[in-house]
């Protein structure tokens, strides 16, 4: 037990003593240990720390910025191009209603909170997002996205 143990905290020091010197990431290590020195040492308790509460993955997710993180657009382009091909008939029906369930799931994996304006803004834009009946998926998908980046 005492070798586990032993390899696994030098494989922690080695592994955070090769990081770069202002590339310690966010979390809880980084807000308690406000660096005022940039030593291996000082880098190496941050990122431990970080990783060992997990505080990097929850400041990233909730966007904490006192821990030093931002949020992040969990949603890509392919992902949303997959939802749209699954749910375009739906998908069509409510952005010409400017509201319904497939809008409010796209405005929630778009980290978009104003729904009802989101709506709004599709049903507005409907001619260009099905510009024909007989529109690819992808197109659909690509407006969509470039129109809830700006929102």
């Amino acid at each position: 037990m005492k070798k586990l143990m032993t390899a696994i905290l030098v494989a922690i020091l080695c592994g955070t003593a090769v990081a770069d010197q202002n590339n310690t990431g966010c979390g809880v290590g980084t807000w308690l240990l406000k660096r005022n020195d940039d030593t291996k040492l000082m880098e190496m308790l941050i990122i431990t720390t970080n990783i060992s509460t997990s505080s990097q993955t929850t400041g990233i997710i909730t966007g904490i910025e006192g821990w030093g993180c931002t949020t992040v657009r969990y949603w890509a382009a392919a992902d949303m191009a997959e939802f749209v091909q699954a749910n375009m008939d739906s998908l069509m029906r409510d952005i010409s209603r400017g509201s319904g369930d497939t809008i409010s799931s796209l405005a929630v994996y778009m980290n978009i909170s104003d729904v009802g304006s989101f709506g709004n803004k599709l049903q507005q834009n409907f001619a260009m997002i099905f510009p024909t009946p007989d529109v690819e998926y992808s197109h659909v998908a690509d407006t969509i996205y470039a129109l809830g980046a700006v929102s």
